[in-house]
């Protein structure tokens, strides 16, 4: 029963469904499989109340109202929202004899709680981690997958190391990152936006140890520090801009870089980045909505040309944080979907094809800025790819963590690469992480 959502006639409704849920006996439990509607339905409900209403006030009993319906039918939109199967033979229609009222109160309810989980079709790492940002410190997470599930539920999750990241002020949702985050083999690079901190960490996971290095930088901020192959990449705020790391001397080394059709000194403002392997990488830019490939090899920036005719890059948003490169596609989590576009290059000229999104059906998931995600799989990827995702609730001291497995179908091209076409949750859960202050998650990574 819901006693806020408000209704044009003015009482409460009742939400009655009846389902039926298949299981699989495992060894320890019967695990859940498929939730099947059998029949749905939303009535009105006068109230015998014991008090005048109020915001918190709490009916104790109410009775049924009379209206017309036909229970041999199941209401569809009931069943959609639930993301369950239905039989009902005319899907994408409403019920015609279900009161207006009803209808727009429907139109309106999201049961975010209502998740189908399907089996996981491919095997998974056990553990993968994530990295949050607190006031003048950052904290690494790790999560434990078995079989498939995830092992979190309902826990307080502990840090399994955490590191000094001095910055100016706490930490701030939409500021530009004070620190970055790079992972590469068994280790987790940590290093400073700004010129006046002159070492970065280099955190060994396994060992959960950690080193300060000394490193010689330029005196400019990196807005972007991305591994490119096996190269550890920073930019600063123009094109221009590039210094590779050198890891045995501990220096930041300046690549010059060309570009036929842009000019690389013109300050940009970088909202995504991924690797692309062979040695490239691709950023997007906020400002001019427009997307630039760096190849290490030739040395050279290139436009990457989005669909004719298309504005769909103002509407979707285009590459956020930390994004991946898997079968021709880039994947990047929007607010409540991930994303996935096809680059593809022809005589030398890049462009990508209409983006694939891909709705979470668990409503967990609103805010790409608190969301961090990694592909975990264990194996070479063919008809299916999995993902670990997770966000972290920013405010107050104990902070809800959401955290999901997802299993994306894929279909090869004609081109070869291979086409995301539909998403579900393999599993689900949510925890929580003791942290007074603002928290921000925006990385996570597997080994």
């Amino acid at each position: 029963m819901n006693m806020n959502i408000p209704c044009k006639c003015a009482t409460r409704h009742v939400l009655i469904t009846t389902f039926r849920i298949e299981c699989q006996l495992d060894k320890d439990d019967f695990e859940p499989k498929v939730l099947e509607v059998l029949h749905s339905t939303c009535r009105r409900i006068g109230m015998l109340r014991s008090k005048a209403p109020g915001h918190e006030s709490y009916d104790r009993l109410c009775f049924i109202q009379e209206y017309l319906d036909d229970s041999s039918e199941i209401d569809p939109s009931i069943a959609l929202m639930m993301g369950a199967r239905s039989s009902y033979s005319e899907a994408d229609e409403v019920d015609p004899k279900m009161l207006l009222c009803c209808r727009e109160f429907l139109s309106i309810r999201e049961l975010s709680s209502c998740v189908v989980l399907e089996e996981c079709r491919v095997m998974v790492k056990s553990e993968f981690y994530f990295i949050c940002q607190s006031g003048q410190h950052t904290y690494l997470y790790k999560i434990s997958t078995a079989r498939g599930k995830l092992t979190c539920h309902e826990t307080i999750l502990e840090a399994e190391h955490s590191l000094e990241t001095i910055r100016n002020g706490d930490v701030g949702i939409d500021d530009p990152p004070a620190w970055h985050f790079v992972n590469y083999g068994v280790k987790l690079y940590v290093i400073p936006s700004v010129p006046q901190y002159n070492h970065y960490y280099e955190v060994d996971v396994y060992r959960n140890s950690s080193l300060i290095l000394e490193s010689k930088r330029p005196s400019i901020c990196f807005s972007a520090v991305c591994r490119v192959g096996q190269r550890i990449v920073a930019l600063g705020d123009t094109l221009e801009a590039v210094y590779i790391l050198d890891l045995q001397n501990v220096e930041w080394v300046f690549c010059k870089t060309s570009s036929t059709f842009l000019d690389l000194r013109k300050e940009i403002k970088i909202s995504g980045f991924v690797d692309l392997g062979n040695d490239s990488m691709m950023i997007s830019e906020v400002d001019a909505c427009e997307c630039f490939i760096l190849d290490l090899k030739k040395k050279q920036w290139f436009v990457v040309e989005p669909p004719n005719g298309d504005i769909w890059q103002y509407c979707v948003g285009l590459l956020s944080g930390t994004c991946m490169f898997i079968e021709g596609f880039i994947y990047t989590c929007s607010d409540g979907e991930m994303v996935a576009y096809e680059l593809i290059e022809k005589d030398g000229l890049y462009h990508w094809d209409a983006p694939v999104i891909m709705r979470l059906p668990w409503k967990k998931f609103s805010n790409r800025k608190f969301m961090a995600f990694c592909p975990i799989c264990k194996d070479v990827i063919h008809d299916d790819i999995a993902f670990s995702i997770v966000e972290a609730r920013p405010f107050g001291s104990s902070h809800t963590v959401a955290t999901t497995i997802v299993q994306v179908k894929l279909q090869e091209t004609t081109r070869g690469s291979k086409r995301p076409v539909g998403i579900a949750h393999a599993d689900i859960s949510t925890s929580s992480i003791e942290q007074n202050g603002w928290i921000l998650s925006n990385y996570a990574f597997t080994l």
